[in-house]
């Protein structure tokens, strides 16, 4: 059963301490934004947006106040995502602090028709963003020796990063390459957050074969011995196609 949980040594900053903070998987468009030259919707993916969980929409607009999209999100989402996930292979969340998304891509250089050659043939380019935790939020992250080790649950899923092509099942980058682009402070309500933004950092492909259960990717922090899991993305199984027939009239 994976958990995901905080680094320790909440709040200190040593030589040999890991820092407290998430990794998180992001699509590379956002809303209002122009259209990614990569990016025209081949994949599925989805989020926990901001709105979702802090006060920052008018929900009811007799009210006129602020409100967070899903009530009691920690209980509903720690649910959804169990559900989905499958109930033998338990997604547990760390007090709500962590909500990993989810990637939806087709198979390629598979037989058969349970592939695409076309959609997804090189794969999905995803951001990735780091939070600091509010406990460990007073300095920014440093070039401190700390590894980040992706990890795929399945020999077809491979991953590569800041466009190398290692498709591998397993990636190591130092947290410096995440962090170069400085820290970035954002407004949630009354709660402020500290991240860093990378654009294009990790490509997910799907290859070989297809998923007959939903998959993931674990993200690990590794530093001076000690190694702790800081971020999940899920990715949902391929091995059935559904076709729909549309007739326009």
């Amino acid at each position: 059963m994976m958990r995901i949980e905080s680094s320790p040594e909440k709040g200190s900053v040593c030589q040999t301490c890991l820092r407290n903070f998430f990794v998180h998987f992001r699509r590379p468009y956002k809303i209002g934004e122009p259209v990614a030259a990569d990016y025209n919707g081949e994949f599925g993916f989805d989020w926990i947006r901001d709105e979702y969980i802090y006060p920052l929409t008018i929900i009811d607009t007799d009210e006129n106040k602020k409100d967070t999209v899903i009530k009691d999100y920690d209980n509903v989402v720690r649910r959804m995502l169990n559900h989905q996930f499958d109930s033998g292979r338990g997604v547990f969340i760390n007090k709500g602090l962590y909500l990993p998304a989810w990637l939806s891509i087709f198979a390629t250089n598979c037989p058969g028709t349970l592939g695409s050659d076309q959609i997804n043939s090189q794969g999905a380019n995803l951001d990735l963003e780091i939070h600091q935790s509010p406990d460990d939020d007073k300095s920014p992250l440093t070039d401190d020796g700390t590894i980040l080790i992706f990890k795929s649950s399945n020999p077809c899923l491979k991953i590569s990063t800041f466009g190398r092509n290692q498709q591998a099942q397993m990636v190591e980058e130092p947290l410096a390459n995440f962090i170069n682009s400085g820290r970035i402070a954002e407004q949630l309500a009354t709660q402020r957050r500290f991240s860093y933004k990378k654009k294009k950092a990790i490509n997910i492909i799907c290859s070989g074969g297809t998923l007959s259960q939903n998959e993931y990717i674990l993200v690990q922090a590794k530093k001076s011995g000690k190694i702790q899991n800081v971020g999940m993305l899920l990715v949902a199984k391929n091995k059935e196609i559904y076709v729909i027939k549309l007739v326009m009239v």
